[in-house]
């Protein structure tokens, strides 16, 4: 059985992030050369049960048989939690809106914590939510098999070159309860159960206008309120990042905000 490899374009990104956050190779984990099924693995070491959901779900997995391993571990570090919600964030504006950060397109999954506690998973085929109990400490991100040779870089540059989730603000009306965000386009309502999400990108450097004197005036500075998703969309998850994560990076405008 033929071992699998790392690419040019993992070693790429492995050594970028070795840069930004002082982790060595083995906690930038590429190559797994256990049987479980995983993007760790390359074809000839898949499961030939009908079990291995790396290559039996998509077509972009299964019509690109190669050996190369499809997947990067990133190890605990002070900004792991910050970056893995930013990550699903920009992935899921992605997968709403293929025009919004296409250097995320080939991501399949990130199975990530968000609180060092519980442990959650963005899958871009929308099967899976959850995973194992070690990525309490590490963030996994998987990408499709047909990008072996294209680079994975971009949204970590992205990433560590703005240091925290842009075009993004939450806004609350003085002396309301209700909080919402904005991508500097849209407005949202967030649902109950988000405020420790939203108080991690707070706390990371994300504005937060909470003494907005009316509707009138949040809507001016957030923009319109949008239509809520019910179906194909973001209501339905039962991920609080992922139905969340529409309003990181939504809009990439770089306009200014004064309320």
């Amino acid at each position: 059985m033929a071992t699998s490899y790392v690419t040019p374009a993992l070693a790429e990104t492995r050594d970028y992030l070795k840069t930004q956050t002082g982790l060595d190779n083995f906690s930038l984990g590429i190559v797994n050369n256990e049987t479980d099924a995983s993007y760790h693995h390359g074809w000839s070491q898949r499961d030939t049960d009908g079990s291995d959901y790396s290559w039996d779900e998509s077509s972009r997995d299964w019509s690109w048989k190669t050996n190369a391993a499809r997947a990067l571990d990133i190890g605990n570090f002070s900004r792991l939690r910050e970056l893995s919600l930013w990550l699903v964030g920009q992935c899921e504006a992605n997968r709403r809106d293929p025009r919004v950060n296409v250097d995320c397109a080939d991501i399949r999954e990130i199975i990530y914590s968000p609180d060092g506690k519980t442990v959650k998973r963005w899958d871009r085929l929308g099967i899976r939510t959850s995973g194992e109990p070690s990525h309490r400490e590490h963030t996994h991100v998987s990408w499709f098999a047909d990008a072996e040779h294209r680079s994975k870089v971009g949204p970590f540059k992205r990433f560590f070159g703005t240091g925290k989730a842009p075009n993004m603000m939450f806004l609350q009306i003085k002396g309301h309860q209700e909080v919402y965000g904005s991508d500097l386009v849209n407005t949202r309502a967030m649902p109950e159960g988000t405020w420790g999400w939203c108080q991690q990108l707070i706390n990371s450097g994300v504005p937060f206008f909470k003494d907005l004197p009316d509707m009138a005036t949040l809507l001016k500075v957030g923009g319109p309120l949008a239509p809520e998703i019910t179906s194909g969309g973001l209501v339905q998850h039962s991920h609080t990042v992922e139905s969340q994560s529409v309003f990181v990076a939504g809009s990439q405008t770089g306009a200014a905000v004064a309320p």
